[in-house]
């Protein structure tokens, strides 16, 4: 400085002058530079404060606006509890109407039982009627024989003519028979005597052969013969007197006396025959008793059967509502499985849509984990960065400090934000759950409606039940309406294809039933696929939590390098500033010394510029009132974070509460086990019904034996027919003895007094003919009666068949109506399967659109960081300039 004074001294005062005009006008200048700068700041921090005010008041705005939204979603889940209490109470009830219906001693038991008694007594009346068939061609064979008797009486009568040709043979044989007329004469006493027995045992023969109907031809060919013998009577009187002189024919008719001992011993053989034959009579009339009981037991049973059918055409009828209602179920049903069905196509639609977005997502992971290690390595530079500007740090701090706490709000800001996400993401969740709780509310008002329905099918049961108890009742009155039974049937033969119809449509519900089996499979199928995609979810959570993690990291590191970049361009202004005071100094320091004037007003400016200091400083005491207002905010919007957080607890319980349904749904399909292992039990019943089945074929063997007795039988009566036979051969070798006898004329005084003793035994078969006649008729309206009744019985076994055969079907189509219930419960209960894991894809997928919204923000915080890397950069080089711009003036400074 004494240097620089006394090196000025030598110029002159005019200089001087000049040249403190020209530091007076460059104080000027920087001086009017320094208000525009205080200016300016003045006009940033009022717009700062405004801003952050601003702000600060539409964050707390949007806050309690999204509280508010957080209250009234509580409210719904509340709501929500107390829905999903009432259900699991319905479920309850359900469960034990379910198992009242399906226990042992419950009414679909009583009325299988019921049916197996009604099918026992359907096989006995079917078993009753096979003996009555039988009976009937017992009956038939009967008809047969008695056909075949009355054949051998014509034969009978062709043979009497022959007798007649005979006895015109005696006539010429009367001149013979005078010659014997003594002899005769004597040989009559002993054949009067054998004819009196004979007479006897011809009226036994006739006493024993009076119940047979079919010898009123034979009493005819009786009467003509006795006509015949009362001429030949006549005749025989009028040759007695012409015979008194030829004794010489005694000798002869003495031989033919013993041809007629031998005629006599082989009638005797014949009318032991004829007693065979009446024994044989007397069985059949026992047979024709036991044909009229069966007729009146087939009687009582067809009344049995007429009221059978009528209860059985009641049963029809309630079968036909049940149907109709049925139908109207599956109906309803099927368009429900319909709509559901296309869901699941928009369900496979959107499981593909996200699986190109997890492709994508995964492509944008890897560029991510790129840029992490970019971002790693620019961190590394910006470490000896910080290393190298720590010098610069004890000037910033003040600043670094605010920066840092409207970081730590924007943070806090941040997290309620994502707060208020997860809340919205939360709410979305329960709606999507009420509304399945909505369905599911559907499908347990659809549950009641089947229960109703149960019920009243329960109620049916029980009538048909009393229906059935009354049945043996009505089987009395059964062969009274048989006009009525026919009408009845036509219209049951007409109602028949509705029931055709119902299998047809079963079948249909069957095959449904296999297409949403194999949907299920499908679904269980992708149902692997939706678990590795929630694994891969959870992969891409984890990496997102490391995302967010660096990605808080690289924003403090950002608010580090804002503050660093803000200290720069402060160290930046103030080495500028220094730099031209230090040249204007310099240049001041070379040509003025008396500086005291230009002192006094730079001591003025320096007190200015604190005033204004001391103003900037109020300012700052104002921003640290707004700070201190911004942390407030703070600690509210964690008071808030706090009820979030409690609100979230109570999510969770709600959610445990819905794992606890699921655990009542896996006790019901237990049940479900149950009521398949008592599904099992009946079907073991129902082989016990085989088995008495099997013992009924038995039976049926056993009356296949008796068949093979009847056909014994009929041998025997074949024998019989032989002996028949014989007996006719016997009566032609009897015939051969009467034409001997025509040959000896001492027979016709026996004759003649036998003659009057023929007359009463005519009478008599006249006598017995006429009640074997009326009691023909009597036997001929029993045979049509008895032929009627088998009529009727083919028309009921032909009907009762037919009704069997429906009743098969009504069967088959109660079963197959029970498989489909059955499996309609196992679709609902995969139904409801499938909507959690509807649920699950949804939540899935709200994380998938997280993690992309996060995805997006690493990108722009990476390419902010990439602007800031530049800057920094930029930074550095302008540190290296001013240390290199520095470094010569500092040494200039110490020379």
């Amino acid at each position: 400085m004494l240097d620089a004074f006394k090196k000025g001294g030598s110029k002159s005062a005019g200089q001087q002058s000049d040249e403190l005009q020209a530091l007076i006008a460059a104080s000027k200048e920087e001086r009017a530079a320094l208000s525009t700068m205080l200016t300016q700041i003045q006009l940033h921090s009022a717009k700062l404060a405004t801003a952050g005010k601003s702000q600060a008041h539409s964050r707390l705005d949007e806050v309690s606006e999204r509280l508010n939204k957080a209250d009234a979603r509580a409210r719904e889940l509340e709501a929500i509890d107390s829905r999903i209490r009432t259900l699991t109470e319905a479920v309850t009830h359900a469960e034990q109407e379910a198992v009242r219906l399906t226990a042992p001693d419950g009414e679909l038991q009583k009325h299988k039982q019921a049916l197996q008694s009604l099918s026992s007594q359907a096989l006995q009346t079917r078993a009753s009627l096979d003996t009555l068939k039988k009976e009937q061609s017992a009956l038939e064979e009967l008809r047969e024989q008695l056909r075949h008797a009355q054949g051998e009486v014509k034969e009978s009568a062709e043979r009497t003519d022959s007798l007649k040709g005979d006895f015109d043979h005696l006539r010429t044989l009367s001149g013979q028979l005078a010659q014997d007329y003594a002899r005769l004469k004597e040989l009559s006493r002993e054949s009067h005597d054998e004819a009196n027995a004979t007479v006897e045992i011809v009226k036994e023969v006739e006493k024993k052969l009076g119940p047979l109907a079919q010898l009123q031809e034979m009493s005819k060919t009786t009467d003509e013969r006795m006509t015949t013998l009362n001429a030949l009577a006549e005749h025989v009187s009028q040759k007695i007197k012409a015979l008194d002189n030829q004794k010489h024919t005694v000798e002869h008719a003495v031989v033919e006396a013993n041809r007629l001992n031998e005629m006599v011993w082989s009638m005797e053989v014949q009318i032991n025959k004829l007693n065979e034959g009446s024994r044989q009579a007397t069985r059949t009339e026992e047979m024709i008793e036991r044909v009229e009981k069966l007729a009146r037991e087939v009687g009582g049973q067809l009344e049995n059967g007429t009221k059978a059918r009528d209860s059985f055409a009641a049963d029809l009828a309630k079968l036909e509502k049940d149907r109709a209602s049925l139908t109207d179920f599956v109906r309803a049903y099927m368009d429900k499985l319909t709509i559901e069905r296309k869901e699941f196509e928009a369900f496979d639609q959107r499981v593909k849509a996200l699986q190109t977005s997890v492709a994508e997502a995964e492509k944008g992971m890897e560029a991510l984990a790129a840029r992490d290690r970019l971002a790693a390595s620019m961190g590394q530079r910006v470490d000896q960065l910080s290393k190298q500007m720590q010098s610069l740090n004890a000037h910033a701090d003040d600043l670094q400090r605010k920066q840092t706490a409207l970081d730590t709000l924007q943070e806090s800001l941040g997290h309620v934000d994502e707060l208020a996400k997860r809340t919205a993401w939360q709410y979305d969740n329960l709606k999507q759950s009420r509304q399945d709780l909505e369905a599911l509310r559907k499908d347990i008002q659809d549950f009641y409606k089947a229960h109703a329905h149960a019920a009243q099918l329960r109620e049916r049961l029980a009538s048909d039940r009393t229906a059935l108890e009354s049945f043996l009742e009505r089987t009395a009155s059964f062969s009274v309406g048989l006009p009525d039974l026919d009408a009845r049937m036509d219209a049951i033969t007409s109602k028949l294809a509705i029931v055709d119809e119902g299998t047809q449509k079963a079948a249909n519900l069957v095959s449904i039933a296999d297409d949403l089996d194999r949907q299920m499979t499908r679904i269980a199928t992708q149902q692997q696929f939706v678990e590795r995609v929630e694994s891969r979810l959870n992969g891409l959570n984890a990496l997102t939590a490391d995302v967010d993690r660096k990605f808080d990291e690289q924003i403090a590191r950002r608010a580090e390098v804002e503050a660093l970049r803000n200290q720069i361009d402060g160290v930046g202004i103030q080495v500028t500033d220094a730099q031209q005071k230090l040249e204007g100094v310099s240049t001041v320091q070379s040509k003025l010394l008396p500086l005291t004037a230009q002192l006094s007003m730079l001591k003025s400016q320096i007190e200015k510029a604190h005033a204004r200091f001391v103003a900037a400083q109020k300012e700052e005491a104002e921003l640290a009132d707004q700070e201190k207002r911004l942390n407030e905010l703070l600690n509210t919007s964690r008071t808030v974070a706090s009820d979030a957080a409690e609100r979230l607890k109570q999510v969770q319980a709600l959610a445990e509460e819905v794992g606890r349904s699921a655990a009542v749904k896996d006790e019901l399909c237990q049940e479900l086990a149950r009521v398949q292992a008592r599904q099992r039990d009946v079907t073991a019943q129902l082989d016990a019904s085989e088995d008495q089945l099997k013992r009924l074929e038995a039976t049926s063997k056993q009356l296949d034996q008796r068949r093979t007795q009847l056909a014994f039988s009929e041998k025997r009566i074949a024998a019989f027919e032989a002996r028949f036979n014989e007996l006719a051969q016997m009566t032609d070798e009897i015939d051969t003895k009467i034409q001997a006898l025509t040959q000896r004329e001492a027979i016709v005084e026996a004759v003649r007094k036998e003659v009057a003793g023929v007359h009463e035994i005519s009478a008599r078969s006249k006598a017995d003919l006429q009640y074997v006649e009326a009691h023909r008729s009597d036997v001929t309206a029993l045979r049509e009666r008895v032929e009627d009744v088998l009529a009727c019985i083919n028309e009921t076994e032909t009907r009762l068949a037919d009704i069997d055969g429906r009743k098969r079907l009504v069967d088959e189509v109660q079963l197959k109506a029970s498989v489909i219930t059955n499996m309609l419960e196992d679709v609902r209960l995969n139904l409801e399967t499938l909507g959690e894991q509807k649920a699950v894809i949804d939540h899935v997928m709200d994380n998938f659109t997280r993690l992309n919204e996060k995805v997006q923000e690493a990108q722009t915080t990476l390419r902010s960081l990439q602007v800031e890397r530049e800057i920094a950069e930029r930074i550095e080089r302008g540190i290296k300039q001013l240390r290199k711009t520095a470094a010569p003036e500092e040494r200039a400074r110490l020379a």
